[in-house]
């Protein structure tokens, strides 16, 4: 038997009180119909879910589970008798991951015999042995039916929390993208891209001309300028020698 069946069936017990007393429009319909007092309502309805809960938790968790855990070696109740080995062991239990058919699945069987118990126990103690079958059958979809709904509801939950770390590891990976980027950029030497050629300069390139800097064409100005000076000399001294000849 799980060590923690005691508190299951408390817990479970308060939570079918609670629920049924403060949470039961049926009753406060009722009551307000017949003009009676709803305190006297409230407590009647918390008594009669307590009864109803402490009979189906109890049912389930000193009954039907351990029963399913001896009697079934697969699925989720193999999973339940290598926990329970593993906690008389004094052992560390690995669970394993579960899908999400199998979370939907989880005591769903208990439940639905333990319910079948329950109403039929209940119901036959007040209406008599005609009322076993109906309240069994019905106790039986019922207690299904929330077993589902919690179940369903614990994997949003799980599906929430998914997505809330998925989307916050994202969030530190481009966190870390954009400072590593930065952290580059202020690394690395600035390199500034040479500003493009006008459409003009463009157009004689293709056709053979190139754009003259200013340094360059001052450079073949000079260039020309001692090459006219060395003509202009050599000139002189040509004229020179052939007037002194002459003489």
């Amino acid at each position: 038997m799980d060590p923690n069946a005691p508190l299951t069936v408390t817990t479970g017990t308060a939570i079918t009180c609670e629920s049924v007393c403060f949470t039961s429009p049926p009753q406060r319909a009722y009551g307000t119909f017949k003009r009676l007092p709803i305190g006297p309502l409230a407590a009647s309805a918390a008594v009669n879910g307590g009864i109803v809960g402490a009979t189906f938790f109890s049912f389930r968790e000193y009954i039907v589970t351990p029963q399913l855990v001896l009697g079934v070696r697969s699925g989720q109740y193999a999973r339940k008798k290598a926990e329970l080995d593993a906690v008389k062991s004094g052992s560390v239990y690995i669970a394993e991951k579960l899908d999400w058919w199998e979370m939907r699945a989880q005591q769903i069987p208990d439940t639905a015999v333990s319910g079948a118990l329950t109403g039929g126990v209940l119901n036959a103690w007040k209406r008599g042995r005609g009322g076993i079958v109906p309240g069994a059958v019905t106790a039986s979809i019922l207690c299904t039916f929330l077993q589902v709904a919690y179940n369903e509801l614990g994997i949003m939950r799980l599906k929430f929390i998914q997505e809330q770390v998925q989307k916050s590891r994202a969030e530190e990976i481009a966190a870390a993208t954009v400072a590593a980027e930065l952290h580059v950029a202020h690394q690395a030497p600035l390199v500034v891209a040479p500003p493009s050629k006008p459409v003009s300069e463009r157009i004689f390139g293709w056709f053979g001309f190139q754009r003259v800097t200013d340094e360059d064409y001052l450079l073949r100005l000079k260039t020309e300028r001692e090459t006219y000076l060395k003509r202009i000399a050599e000139l002189e001294r040509d004229q020179a020698e052939g007037s002194s000849g002459l003489d």
